[in-house]
This record gives C-alpha cells, sequence and structure tokens, in this order.
C-alpha cells in the first residue's frame, strides 16, 4: 500500500489542482530568496511543512472526524494564507519593493504557508483514494498510514527535485528576460486564484 500511495502521490502533482503549484513554489522560492543559503533554508522549510501535515495526520489517527475536529483550525489557515498570497502576488506583479530583512521574513513565512498549502491540497486531491479505505475498518486504517506514509515520500522527492531544478534553471537562464518575467506572471496567477477564493466564499 505505501507503494501506491507514493504512486498516487507523484501521480497527483501531474492534476490540474496540483500541478499549477509546482511553478509557484518553485518561482516564488527563488524569488524571495536573499542569497543561496537562504534559497535552501527556504526549500527545506518547504518540505518540512509539508511532511508535517501528513505526520500529523499519521499521528492523530486519520478517521471521518477528522473535518469535523480540526475544519475551524483549517479554515483560519486558509484565511491567513488568502491574505499573505494577496500580499505575496502584489509584491511578485513588482507593485513595490522590500528590504533584505523584511523579504527574509517574508520568505520564510511564505515557505511555511505553501509547504502546508500544498499538503492540504494534496489531501483533497487524495480525498477519493482515503475515502474508499477508510470504509475498511480497522484494517482500512492501517492500510491509509502505509498510503500516507507512500504519499509523505513522494511529495519531499517531488520538491526535492523541483527546487534542484529551479535553482539550476535560475543560475543558467538568470540572463533571460522570461526569467524575469516569470515571477509576474506567477503573482496574476496567484493574484487571480485569490480572487476567484473570496468570490466562491461570497457566493457560498
Amino acid at each position: 500500500m505505501m507503494l501506491y500511495g507514493f504512486i498516487t502521490g507523484v501521480l497527483i502533482f501531474l492534476t490540474p489542482f496540483i500541478f499549477p503549484s509546482l511553478f509557484i513554489v518553485g518561482i516564488v522560492t527563488q524569488k524571495l530568496a536573499v542569497n543561496s543559503k537562504l534559497y535552501w533554508i527556504n526549500s527545506v522549510l518547504i518540505i518540512l511543512s509539508a511532511s508535517l501535515i501528513f505526520f500529523t495526520f499519521n499521528l492523530i489517527g486519520v478517521n471521518l472526524t477528522f473535518s469535523e475536529n480540526y475544519s475551524d483550525s483549517i479554515s483560519v489557515f486558509n484565511s491567513w494564507a488568502l491574505l499573505l498570497f494577496i500580499f505575496l502576488s502584489i509584491y511578485l506583479i513588482g507593485s513595490y519593493d522590500l528590504n533584505t530583512k523584511v523579504k527574509m521574513i517574508l520568505g520564510v513565512v511564505v515557505s511555511l504557508t505553501l509547504g502546508i498549502k500544498l499538503a492540504l491540497n494534496i489531501l483533497v486531491a487524495s480525498g477519493p483514494f482515503l475515502g474508499s479505505f477508510m470504509a475498511g475498518g480497522s484494517e482500512g486504517l492501517n492500510e491509509i498510514v502505509d498510503f500516507m506514509n507512500g504519499e509523505t515520500i513522494a511529495i519531499t522527492l517531488v520538491l526535492i527535485v523541483l527546487l534542484l531544478v529551479s535553482r539550476f534553471i535560475a543560475n543558467k537562464l538568470k540572463d533571460k528576460l522570461w526569467t524575469k518575467n516569470a515571477p509576474k506572471l506567477v503573482g496574476v496567477y496567484l493574484l487571480f486564484i485569490q480572487f476567484m477564493v473570496i468570490i466562491k466564499a461570497i457566493n457560498a
């Protein structure tokens, strides 16, 4: 079951719901890095925060009451992420600049938030698979733990590869015009997504 979780974790990154996150994580981490050392620190924070979500699920025991018990916490986090990503979007588009200290702090905060948000989105995308296992009772719960361990490994490896490739591309193509415009495009996309979330919440 762990292998199944690993394969599912890798394939989920190719779905329309998760795939744009690859560009967001790679470009945002690069943009907020004051230097190479901070790039890798922020990268580690993303990986750790994403993995921690899955570890927490396994630690507390995954069950059907999770969404009920933690819905308020997730709602508060989503509200925080919404405000942060709006702020981040405007920064990426280039409406203002930040001094080095503020940029360092923003990099840490955004990295942690991105990792958690990505993990939560992957859990949502994994819902149909997890739902079928939950119906299996206690034996199903054991399978869920193995499944999520496999997903955790997949997420960690994909993020490591993504951040390595992102850094390599940034160093190799740093003089190309499109690499300078990429953060602005990500900012526009990210801002559009946040407005869509707001509109959806208003109409709910």
